[in-house]
């Protein structure tokens, strides 16, 4: 097995403080919390917790095809949401790596 190391120099996410790196940042630097009451769904009595970290305002047709989004569920969603940013922060052309070797 050839082993080579390679590092993209770029930041990306989506969390619950925000839709990308410059948000998150921004509410990070001004003490806001991406904890709140659950709104993603309804919480019955076996649910011991009430509030939760979610991802508010998340609209997947801004990002995905209608058809890709029936093959995906949200978490692999949210990582090529933030790879994405992240190969775009890093200035890399698209054209400048091999795509059969990269991979979320």
């Amino acid at each position: 097995m050839n082993k080579r190391r390679i590092v993209i120099t770029g930041m990306g996410t989506i969390n619950a403080l925000g839709h990308n790196v410059d948000e998150t940042w921004k509410n990070l630097l001004a003490g806001k919390s991406g904890v709140d009451h659950i709104t993603n769904f309804e919480i019955t009595d076996e649910y011991t917790s009430r509030i939760a970290g979610e991802i508010k305002n998340y609209d997947p047709k801004k990002y995905f095809e209608r058809k890709k989004l029936k093959k995906m569920d949200p978490y692999t969603q949210y990582a090529l949401i933030a790879s994405k940013e992240a190969i775009e922060d890093s200035g890399l052309n698209n054209a400048d790596f091999n795509h059969d070797r990269a991979g979320v």
